[in-house]
């Protein structure tokens, strides 16, 4: 009796052991993870943005309204190196002027289409291609990508009646088409070759690793003071270029920043230019459906 007991006692031991231990072992993974939590794997990166920050040091606050331009409201996106990791969508009925007749056939259209993530320059263009051409361009990696995209999908409703015996039914359907995306390369005309609903693609580079996509919402002819003045003023709007409020938040001038046209000394053709303090942004040219 007196061994059964010992090794009754040894066993409660050798218990109370494996209990502590585990206890130990949970309290020290615990305090290691809240010391080195796991990283969150970076999505694709359409903006300018390309380092992973909190919403903080903002221009103004995240989501906040920066202006809207030709009906597309521009968002805040904080700062130029916020993710924010939300997709924006919007919903296939809303993408029609005039809406979508109820118990419509999506046939080969999304319920709803993403625009891509909040409030990036890529989301901002693609909204903008959606809300005035019912288009939208493919995922990309950087905005500079978008130069290279030879086609969009375009949204297209079909609106008929159909002769059942002796009624008639209307018919409903939507699909969704391939269709060429033109581009337009800078500087490749002497006359003013941008035009309103064109989409601006800067390359990487001095703007960032991804580049920049803004939409031109106003192009006003000038007249120049000299040969090598500006011709027009390409007024356009975006999101997370300096996330500020615009200048003109809204109405039919409303804009974000102004681009110049500029006659090019060696052959007079036009370039399209954003200039800073030591030098021009690159701007590849634009796309156009």
């Amino acid at each position: 009796n007196s061994f059964c007991t010992l090794l009754a006692l040894r066993r409660r031991m050798t218990d109370y052991t494996y209990v502590g231990v585990g206890i130990t072992t949970v309290v020290v993974l615990v305090l290691y993870l809240a010391a080195h939590p796991d990283p969150v794997p970076t999505p694709e990166l359409p903006a300018r943005g390309g380092r992973r920050a909190s919403p903080t040091h903002c221009s103004s606050p995240f989501g906040s309204f920066n202006g809207v331009a030709m009906n597309v409201t521009a968002y805040s996106n904080c700062n130029d190196d916020y993710i924010s990791e939300f997709d924006h969508s919007v919903p296939i009925a809303d993408v029609f002027p005039s809406g979508m007749p109820d118990g419509c056939d999506l046939g080969t259209c999304p319920a709803n289409v993403t625009t891509g993530l909040k409030w990036q320059c890529v989301e901002y263009g693609r909204r903008f291609l959606l809300t005035h051409h019912q288009a939208v361009f493919g995922s990309v990696w950087g905005a500079y990508n978008i130069w290279a995209l030879p086609n969009v999908t375009h949204y297209k409703l079909t609106i008929g009646m159909q002769h059942n015996d002796a009624t008639k039914v209307a018919t409903c359907r939507c699909d969704a088409v391939v269709r060429p995306w033109q581009t337009i390369a800078n500087a490749g005309s002497s006359d003013v070759w941008v035009r309103v609903g064109d989409l601006v693609i800067y390359n990487h580079g001095d703007v960032g690793e991804y580049g920049h996509v803004c939409a031109v919402v106003g192009v006003e002819h000038v007249k120049p003071e000299n040969a090598t003045s500006p011709v027009a003023l390409v007024r356009v709007a975006e999101e997370n270029w300096n996330n500020a409020p615009w200048p003109v938040t809204s109405g039919p001038h409303a804009h974000a920043r102004t681009l110049l046209l500029v006659p090019r000394k060696s052959d007079g053709h036009l370039v399209l230019q954003d200039q800073r303090k030591d030098g021009m942004y690159p701007i590849l040219g634009v796309k156009r459906f």
